[in-house]
């Protein structure tokens, strides 16, 4: 599957080979919101992620809660990538209650 055209392409393809996941699955929401469902592998052996792309300058709390309801109905552990930055909300929730959850800026 290939990542597909978005402004921040080459970011994102290049996050994807440098941590080793191997895309299952992709859905475009919008130009600025892509869903991905993917795997890597671990010393602990396979690992699927529900991976959710936002394209924003500031994740919000509600952006975050978002993600975190669709990767547990997919019951798969939540990486949240995006171009912009938590909010100090957003931050907090990470930290207390969704724990497991993995953030990482482009």
């Amino acid at each position: 599957i290939q990542v597909p055209v978005i402004a921040e392409e080459k970011s994102l393809k290049d996050f994807f080979t440098k941590n080793k996941l191997q895309l299952l699955s992709k859905t475009i929401i919008t130009d600025k919101e892509i869903d991905f469902e993917a795997k890597t592998l671990s010393e602990l052996g396979l690992l699927h992620f529900f991976v959710k792309y936002l394209d924003k300058a500031k994740i919000t709390e509600g952006d975050l809660s978002l993600a975190w309801t669709q990767a547990v109905t997919k019951a798969m552990p939540l990486l949240l990538v995006s171009t912009g930055t938590l909010g100090k909300k957003a931050e907090l929730l990470l930290e207390k209650q969704f724990r497991g959850a993995i953030f990482k800026k482009l």
